[in-house]
């Protein structure tokens, strides 16, 4: 497969959005097809990230035909799934839910059964507010309940699938690092690797995916071709829109351990009067692993001591601290602080020549607790093989295909979502407004953003869409309201004067 060319450059021009080629918004997982049979492709493929993304797109192309495709990972493979004392640890990875939209491509490529085994349902919430009020709702909207499990349980079952089924057509190789690419005369494409504590080497391949992440290698390389190329009557074709933090937020994980009479399939949060939110979602196991939200610079949490810390949670999560032992406290003061992610998106386009796209995170990244940050990537999947469905499996086409069907749903899905990323007046007041309009005029108003991109039955593209238009109605029944109010009370004081006169 190694093999060195020379080098050259050709471009694509834009393409126009097309909602059409995104997957049905139906709940039915029931129609998935777990192994489909294509005829077989004498081209090799190279995905370049072997997280969810990457591993079910290998098993999408080999079920598509591809005859080999190789996934190369920077980082080590995970402990397998049923190894249950290394996901007994808040240390290990934080907790993603999977709704109908991952829980559909994970079906349509066989890999559902086994994630749904070693998760947790989500079925209700459980909440305190920072005063300690504790109010309880189930979750009762869901045909599909939402899965949770930890991100990198969630790869070592999908690594399983492919062990098991395509060991003959997919090579899954951890420890290797895509460090360039450059793209070729006749579509193809040239990457360099670094394998761990090994020197650079080349390979050369016809169809490469970049499922590599919001710092991808991949579309940091097609930004830079894009920019030198660009000029005053060419724009640029592909550039990476990356939001300035507006609401930083850093976490440290903590371990739970629920009594009896609790339920475990409850997302548990309670607001502290410190500026600080615990979140908390069940495993397979039982337990639950908590992520504690707060600004970089909150001192009161920073200077924490062994015998301050007890009294810290006590004060701020009333109805959570007692389930956190004694020794996770102690570790908890001790653990890694971790960065959420910033909001960006990619485009115009999302594909470079004839030979590579992206995916995931490497073309939309979102904050993690929306819950459309993984189940979005795992879409990408679904509608990157409508578009190779659609255009006989060529590679060429289909790309182009995608950047059509998916830019601009991309876009609004991460500026959407970026609007929600605030505090009481971004997050909490919207969702109560539109919370209000659906209760009383349901067949006009839907819920809020957030919910109906969840929920599904609509685009990104089309839920904007619909929001801006209800936002403009509700503004006109309120001022309705007020001049009809207006009106009321001048008529009232004037036949009031009237009756003094």
């Amino acid at each position: 497969m190694a093999m060195r060319t020379s080098r050259a450059t050709n471009s694509r021009p834009r393409r126009n959005f097309d909602r059409r080629r995104v997957p049905n918004a139906s709940l039915a997982l029931e129609t998935g097809e777990a192994v489909r049979k294509h005829k077989q492709q004498d081209e090799e493929a190279v995905v370049v990230g072997g997280g969810p993304v990457g591993l079910l797109t290998a098993m999408m192309l080999v079920q598509r035909g591809w005859k080999r495709v190789q996934v190369m990972d920077r980082l080590s493979p995970p402990p397998p799934p049923e190894q249950a004392d290394a996901w007994g640890t808040a240390d290990r990875s934080y907790n993603l839910g999977i709704s109908w939209r991952g829980q559909r491509a994970l079906k349509r490529y066989g890999a559902l059964d086994r994630v749904i085994r070693w998760s947790a349902p989500y079925n209700g919430r459980k909440d305190w507010n920072p005063k300690g009020k504790c109010v309880e709702r189930e979750v009762m909207e869901r045909t599909i309940p939402t899965q949770v499990i930890q991100r990198d349980r969630l790869v070592g079952c999908i690594l399983q699938e492919v062990e098991g089924r395509f060991k003959d057509t997919i090579d899954v190789q951890h420890g290797v690092e895509c460090v360039a690419i450059r793209w070729l005369e006749d579509k193809q494409v040239e990457l360099d690797i670094r394998r761990q504590g090994g020197e650079v080497e080349t390979i050369n391949t016809a169809f490469v995916i970049g499922a590599d992440g919001a710092n991808s290698v991949i579309h940091k390389a097609m930004e830079a071709r894009a920019e030198q190329e660009k000029s005053l009557f060419r724009p640029q074709s592909f550039r990476v829109t990356r939001f300035p933090p507006a609401f930083t937020r850093v976490y440290k994980t903590v371990l739970l351990h629920f009594p009896e009479g609790w339920r475990k399939d409850f997302n548990y949060s309670a607001r502290g009067v410190d500026d600080v939110v615990l979140e908390v979602l069940p495993t397979h196991e039982g337990l639950g692993i908590g992520v504690v939200l707060f600004k970089p610079d909150n001192d009161k949490l920073l200077n924490l001591t062994k015998e301050t810390v007890r009294e810290f949670f006590d004060r701020n999560f009333t109805g959570l601290s007692p389930l956190i032992e004694e020794k996770e406290l102690e570790s908890f003061l001790t653990k890694r602080i971790y960065n959420l992610p910033e909001f960006q998106y990619s485009g115009p386009t999302l594909h470079a020549e004839g030979s590579t796209v992206l995916l995931g995170d490497a073309i939309h990244v979102v904050k993690p607790y929306f819950g459309l940050g993984l189940n979005s990537a795992l879409e990408d999947v679904e509608i990157l093989d409508n578009c190779l469905e659609e255009k006989h499996n060529d590679p060429s086409k289909a790309i182009v295909a995608f950047s059509d069907a998916r830019a601009k749903d991309s876009q609004n899905l991460v500026e959407v979502s970026r609007k929600f990323d605030g505090g009481f007046v971004r997050f909490v007041l919207p969702r109560i407004i539109d919370g209000a309009f659906h209760k009383l005029m349901p067949a006009i108003f839907t819920r809020d953003a957030i919910k109906c991109m969840q929920l599904g039955g609509m685009s990104y593209t089309q839920v904007r869409w619909r929001k801006r238009g209800e936002k403009l109605l509700q503004i006109l029944l309120v001022l309705g309201m007020l001049r009809t109010v207006s009106f009321v009370v001048g008529a009232a004081a004037s036949f009031a004067m009237q009756l003094v006169a």
